[in-house]
C-alpha cells in the first residue's frame, strides 16, 4: 500500500460499507477479465458481521505502480490444491493478498486489508480534492485591479515604499501570487520611507513574498526569483540616479543601460503568455530614454502604450529612489506593455 501511496495517486481504491454504494476506480487493466481470481467465500462477512461488504475475491499478485503484476492465479476447485490463502475465516490473516469488495457480481476494486493505510489514503485524496475546489472558487472570483489580476504570478522590481504593490496586495485580498523586490536594504527603507515597514507587514501577512537587495539588471540569476516564470514582470518608474557631473547625454544613456538590462533579465523569467510592464513619464528627458528601441533591441514587442493614472492605484505613492520619504509627480505618465516575439519577422 505504501508504494501504491507514493508512486501512483490517480489510481486509488476506495470503498463504502453499503456495497450498493462501492465506487469503482481502476487501472488500464480495467478491462482486462484475466486479472481477477474466483470468488473464494461469497458468503462471508467483512469487517464486521452486521454489515455484509460484499464477496471476497483474492489474487496472487501485487501492486506496480497502480497495476498488478502479470501472474494471477486462480483457485483450484479442488480442496488439496487450494493456495493455503485462500481461507479468509479471519480477515487479519488474508495479508499480503488484497481484498476485493464486489458490488453485486459488477466489476470490483482491490484494496489492502490494512485499514489504517487506506484512511491515510482517503485523507490524502481528500485534501487534494479540497485544493482543487478552492483552485476552482479562486478562478470564480478572479479580482482585477488595472492591468493585474489576482491570478497573475507578479513580480514587482524596484519597489520604493512598497505601496505600490500593497495597493495590489489589498485590491486582491491576498497577495501570496506576488513577490515583490527592492534594490535597497531593510534598514535603508526604515530609516527613509516612514509607511514601508507597515507595507511590508501588510503584504507578508496576505502571502506576498518580499525580498531587499535585487538587482534589476541581474535578477534573472536571483536563486529565488528564477524558480518560475511570471505572467506580469512590473518596473515603475526605473531610474538610475542624477548626477550633476554627467551630461545630459551620459545621464541618458545611463537610464538606457537600467531599462536595456531590466528587459533582457525579465525576457528570461517571463511566461510565454506573459507582460512586462514599464510604468515611465513621458515628457521631455524621458522621452529621450527611447522604450520602444530599448525594447526592439531587447527581442521584445510592444503591445500597447496605456495612460498611467495615479488615482488607479489607492494608496501608491511615487517615492524618489534614493532617500527622501518626498513623492515625484509622476504626470504626465505612460505603462508600457511588453511581450515575447512570437515570430521573428516581429518588431
Amino acid at each position: 500500500m505504501s508504494q501504491l501511496l507514493s508512486s501512483d495517486l490517480n489510481w486509488f481504491p476506495c470503498a463504502y460499507q453499503n456495497t450498493d454504494l462501492v465506487i469503482t476506480v481502476l487501472d488500464d487493466h480495467r478491462d482486462q477479465s484475466d486479472y481477477w481470481s474466483t470468488v473464494v467465500d461469497p458468503d462471508h462477512d467483512f469487517p464486521n458481521q452486521d454489515q455484509n461488504w460484499g464477496e471476497l475475491v483474492r489474487y496472487d499478485g501485487d501492486f506496480e505502480g497502480g497495476a498488478f503484476d502479470d501472474q494471477i492465479s486462480t483457485p483450484s476447485t479442488s480442496s488439496e490444491e487450494q493456495s493455503p490463502h485462500s481461507s479468509v475465516d479471519d480477515p487479519k490473516e488474508v495479508n499480503p493478498l488484497s481484498i476485493v469488495v464486489v458490488d453485486n457480481g459488477k466489476q470490483s476494486t482491490p484494496f489492502r486489508g490494512d485499514f489504517e493505510e487506506l484512511r491515510k489514503l482517503f485523507d490524502v485524496i481528500s485534501r487534494q480534492i479540497e485544493e482543487i475546489s478552492r483552485a476552482i472558487e479562486e478562478i470564480k472570483q478572479e479580482i482585477w485591479i488595472k492591468h493585474y489580476c489576482s491570478s497573475h504570478k507578479i513580480l514587482l522590481v524596484g519597489e520604493g515604499d512598497f505601496s505600490f504593490s500593497a495597493c495590489l496586495g489589498r485590491a486582491f485580498g491576498r497577495a501570496d501570487n506576488m513577490i515583490a523586490t527592492s534594490l535597497n536594504s531593510q534598514d535603508f527603507l526604515k530609516k527613509n520611507y516612514g509607511q514601508a515597514m507597515s507595507n511590508i507587514q501588510s503584504l507578508r501577512s496576505r502571502g506576498c513574498k518580499v525580498i531587499h537587495k535585487v538587482n534589476a539588471t541581474e535578477m534573472a540569476g536571483h536563486k529565488k526569483l528564477n524558480v518560475v516564470k511570471y505572467d506580469r514582470i512590473v518596473y515603475n518608474f526605473p531610474h538610475a540616479g542624477f548626477s550633476s557631473k554627467e551630461s545630459v547625454t551620459d545621464e541618458i544613456r545611463k537610464h538606457q543601460d537600467l531599462v536595456s538590462l531590466f528587459m533582457a533579465n525579465a525576457k528570461k523569467m517571463i511566461e510565454e503568455k506573459g507582460e512586462i510592464h514599464i510604468s515611465h513619464k513621458c515628457n521631455k528627458f524621458f522621452e529621450q530614454w527611447g522604450l520602444r528601441k530599448l525594447a526592439k533591441k531587447n527581442g521584445l514587442v510592444v503591445m500597447e502604450e496605456v495612460k498611467f493614472n495615479l488615482s488607479d492605484y489607492p494608496g501608491y505613492n511615487t517615492k524618489y529612489g534614493f532617500g527622501g520619504d518626498k513623492n515625484f509627480d509622476c504626470n504626465p505618465s505612460k505603462t508600457y506593455k511588453f511581450r515575447l516575439k512570437k515570430r521573428a519577422s516581429e518588431s
